[in-house]
């Protein structure tokens, strides 16, 4: 084998190593990437995961306190005042968002009528509910 030929061949696994090496630090750039995506992407489902949770505790609660109040109305046979306030408020609330923020309907805030009118329009309903966050 004479000297050329050698350096030849040294030269084309130079060329080949360096090659490598380039390759190797793309390939660790592209993981360290990756790395990164995932930690983001495990926070993001950890707190997704979290709120979940505190969503289903709430509507967990959120039950019971119907429950209850549903149990209050049947022991006593008239609805519960408590019951009222939050359906008045609950009313008001779901008027506010599909009006878009928009003067409330009369219904939800017997405003416009006199408590008699709007008690009459909303059987079950007393007027101290009507007149509720005037």
């Amino acid at each position: 084998m004479d000297s050329s030929n050698a350096l030849r061949i040294v030269a084309e696994i130079s060329a080949q190593a360096l090659q490598m090496d380039r390759d190797q630090q793309k390939e660790k750039h592209e993981c360290h990437a990756l790395r990164e995506i995932l930690k983001k992407t495990t926070a993001e489902r950890d707190e997704a995961v979290q709120l979940a949770d505190v969503l289903y505790e709430t509507n967990q609660q959120m039950g019971a306190v119907i429950d209850h109040f549903l149990q209050e109305r049947a022991n006593d046979g008239r609805e519960s005042e408590s019951f009222e306030v939050i359906l008045t408020h609950v009313l008001r609330e779901r008027d506010r968002s599909e009006n878009g923020n928009r003067p409330q309907s009369s219904i939800a805030t017997g405003k416009g009528k006199s408590n008699e009118s709007a008690i009459e329009e909303n059987p079950g309903v007393e007027a101290d509910t009507q007149v509720a966050g005037r």
